[in-house]
């Protein structure tokens, strides 16, 4: 009769256990991201190259100054957490690095050197990481 009671005050402890182990027993995630065709900034590309090498070095910069990230949580009951990236803030950023001469066209020349510079801030990034 004991060995069914302890079996069981066993599983129970372990159960118990297993959920103190645990940060929430219930996790959420939400990824937005918030576009403003009309914030952007207006920009040509004299070919088809200078967007392309622009575009490239959009898709690899870094996003995390233009990313908010908020949660809510309960200890041991649930978690949910929240990632907004700011497409509209991100982009015109990068126009601006983009182009120098500010005359609203980025030249190959602009998104070559532009596209070198994300470049180069990935490859200090992974010689930091690495």
């Amino acid at each position: 009769m004991n060995d069914g009671r302890t079996a069981a005050q066993s599983t129970l402890g372990l159960a118990l256990a297993s959920l103190l182990i645990s940060s929430c027993v219930v996790v959420g995630a939400t990824k937005r991201t918030e576009i403003d065709e009309a914030g952007r900034l207006p920009v040509r590309f004299p070919s088809v190259q200078a967007a392309h090498d622009f575009h490239e070095g959009l898709r690899q910069s870094d996003r995390a100054a233009y990313t908010d990230a908020s949660g809510l949580a309960v200890p041991l009951l649930f978690g949910r957490a929240t990632e907004t990236y700011h497409e509209t803030a991100h982009y015109n950023a990068e126009v601006r690095l983009a182009d120098v001469d500010r005359d609203g066209a980025i030249t190959e020349e602009e998104a070559r050197a532009y596209l070198d510079l994300v470049l180069r801030e990935l490859a200090g990034e992974d010689e930091a990481q690495g």
